[in-house]
């Protein structure tokens, strides 16, 4: 039996983005999902108590691809910290071979 060591992640890039709250602002953030393989699909997600507010461009990528996030802040918001978190995670049955799941999260 010959045993070998398998290692798989998925990056992003930038790591965060912070913006400012402005009533009724709209703004734009791109991130790049950088898998460990090509042809590997990311799927796209976002949580956090802001995303009811924001929409991804692409609910999937396949490869180093970039998604963009569209934020449209509400006309009021509670003072405080808040987030929204993108999720990215590969997709193991796009590739051959025994693969692993792996996952990013962007605060």
């Amino acid at each position: 039996m010959i045993l070998i060591p398998l290692a798989s992640a998925v990056g992003v890039t930038p790591d965060s983005a912070n913006v400012n709250f402005k009533p009724n602002l709209k703004y734009e953030v791109s991130f790049t999902f950088i898998p460990t393989n090509a042809n590997i699909n990311t799927s796209v997600s976002l949580s956090g108590d802001l995303a009811e507010y924001a929409q991804v461009d692409k609910q999937t990528v396949t490869g180093q691809a970039p998604v963009t996030i569209t934020l449209s802040f509400p006309k009021e918001l509670s003072s405080g910290w808040h987030a929204i978190n993108v999720h990215g995670t590969e997709d193991p049955s796009s590739s051959q071979g025994i693969q692993a799941k792996a996952g990013i999260t962007a605060p």
